[in-house]
């Protein structure tokens, strides 16, 4: 299952791999009409100007699509599967984590702009710092770290092993799941850029 509210608060996109709705928040029982989807989506993101949604499949491959399910751009990798993704705090570009333990920067084109090693296994979450000069990932092991836009590692380990961290949006506060038998929330305060 996955979940995706606007940068604004106006939408929401929900679902599960095969069935999915967008959704206007003020009225959550009318959902807008989609078409069938060419993937089966295990995540979505919506872009910063809440105009389109990223969204990465089961199979692999991450697509763009507008409100109305048209598809602006489709993205893949001949050797390995994406596993998620993210646009960039100015829209401009997205990151795509895959099953190989890379991250790829990609424009809106659908061109790959660079990629490189980020884990030792499926990179299973990506999120901007909240200052947009930096980002983190998470792989499968639940290892986290922060990078810096050319490829290079910035901090390891800076967290207990976790499947997603979250920040406030006023960039003071994060929040990690931990990946533990039970599942934890741990609560820290971000140390200044």
């Amino acid at each position: 299952y996955f979940a995706a509210i606007s940068p604004d608060g106006r939408y929401l996109f929900t679902g599960n791999e095969s069935a999915y709705a967008l959704r206007e928040i003020a009225r959550l029982n009318q959902p807008f009409p989609l078409p069938k989807l060419p993937l089966l989506v295990s995540s979505a993101v919506f872009s910063p100007d809440n105009e389109s949604i990223l969204l990465v499949g089961f199979d692999g491959t991450a697509i763009v699509i507008d409100k109305a399910g048209k598809i602006l751009q489709k993205m893949e990798e001949t050797s390995s599967r994406f596993m998620s993704g993210i646009f960039s705090p100015d829209g401009k570009t997205i990151l795509l984590g895959n099953n190989a333990g890379m991250v790829s920067k990609w424009d809106l084109n659908g061109k790959q702009i660079y990629g490189f090693g980020a884990g030792r296994g499926n990179i299973i979450s990506i999120l901007y710092a909240p200052s947009g000069q930096a980002f983190f990932t998470i792989d499968l092991f639940g290892e986290v770290k922060k990078w810096n836009f050319e490829g290079l590692p910035l901090r390891f380990n800076i967290l207990p092993p976790s499947k997603k961290i979250f920040f406030s949006k006023d960039g003071k506060y994060g929040a990690a799941i931990l990946a533990s038998s039970v599942d934890q929330i741990m609560v820290f305060e971000l140390i200044k850029e």
